[in-house]
């Protein structure tokens, strides 16, 4: 097999790879890919986002007052993952928005105040998708009687002299379990959120409920502590959702543990472990003779790299060898699976956005 000589000229934005992660335990490594869109087929029909949220808080811990703080809380979470995946603009009142901009610079003019806005558009032509979500959230928060499992561990001492001083000289433990009832303060978070999509031509192209958002917080009354605002109940409960949101509409990062042969080349092991990919690479090529849990670490190394081929290559060496081989019949699954994603995001032209907006739309 040929020596890898380009191992750190990693692809581009709709390249499959993107980081790489340490070792989740001591006989896995893990690697991160990035994958298509599981449910749209058009990014650049969505590539700007304007996001609508309605939020509506009920139940007996709710203030009229937080829904404004709940309401920006779920705007801002999903404007911030689809931003961290960085294919999509996400838009507000200001951003992108030719009346918000507007009255933005009236009120600044009016005003002569200093501001840290930058009036600049994420479109040109002002045509943006819409991602609407309405979410419908019930806080209660009282105090509940709670049964609380708890151990109890009974040292005897037996009294005993050193000359004039007495000690003491602990026996056997004995341990009990038991159960006690005890006061807690409890906050419970239930909730259903609803997202739709409309592309820039106004067409829906998503619709989805996310129901059964739970959240639950508990704390002995006799502790103080501080409690979590509505806005952070919010945010906690969002998060399973929005993650699907992000998987079902934007290119997205998958990570995936890969489990390294310990039966390989020692050497090749630790250099995997610690992750120096290319260093175990360099080390299985220079060894003459490999076996089928070598060609298996290698391919490895080669697939965290983003070298698919030459990972493909090694894996079916090691099949010759072991036919029916795990790792390497796994590893050739995976590796399909992500040329598939490649040349998806390819032909939908996905390239991360440039975060910096630099054409000004207002002067």
């Amino acid at each position: 097999m040929e020596k890898i000589n380009r191992v750190l000229q990693l692809v581009g934005a709709s390249a499959s790879i993107l980081i790489i992660v340490g070792c989740a335990t001591e006989e896995t490594i893990t690697a991160e890919y990035v994958m298509p869109p599981a449910m749209v087929k058009d990014i650049k029909a969505i590539d700007t986002l304007s996001i609508i949220t309605n939020t509506k808080l009920s139940g007996n811990a709710a203030k009229e007052s937080d829904t404004t703080y709940a309401n920006g809380c779920l705007q801002q979470s999903v404007a911030a993952r689809f931003t961290e995946e960085g294919f999509y603009r996400s838009t507000d009142i200001v951003w992108g928005n030719v009346d918000g901009v507007s009255k933005m610079s009236d009120i600044i003019g009016k005003k002569e105040s200093q501001h840290g806005y930058a009036r600049f558009t994420t479109d040109s032509e002002f045509k943006r998708a819409n991602l609407e979500l309405t979410l419908d959230v019930k806080i209660d928060s009282e105090t509940v009687k709670k049964n609380v499992a708890f151990t109890l561990k009974n040292v005897p001492y037996t009294e005993k002299k050193a000359g004039s001083v007495p000690i003491g000289a602990p026996g056997t433990p004995s341990i009990k379990t038991a159960t006690g009832q005890f006061d807690v303060f409890a906050i419970t978070g239930t909730g259903t959120l609803t997202a739709m999509l409309t592309d820039k031509s106004g067409k829906v192209v998503y619709q989805k409920t996310f129901p059964d958002l739970k959240y639950s917080y508990e704390t002995n009354e006799k502790i103080h502590s501080s409690l979590p605002t509505n806005a952070a109940v919010v945010a906690k409960m969002i998060i399973p959702a929005v993650e699907m949101m992000v998987a079902d509409l934007s290119p997205h990062k998958e990570k995936r543990k890969l489990t390294v042969n310990e039966d390989g080349n020692i050497k090749a092991v630790v250099l995997l472990k610690a992750q120096a990919f290319t260093e175990a690479i360099s080390t299985l090529d220079d060894s003459e003779k490999k076996t089928y849990a070598d060609y298996e670490n290698l391919g490895l190394a080669y697939e965290i790299i983003g070298e698919y081929s030459a990972a493909n290559e090694a894996f079916e060496e090691a099949l010759k060898l072991e036919n029916g081989s795990r790792i390497a019949t796994d590893g050739i699954a995976r590796i399909t699976k992500v040329l598939a994603g490649t040349d998806t995001l390819q032909k939908l032209d996905a390239k991360p956005t440039d975060i910096h907006f630099k054409k000004p739309e207002f002067k």
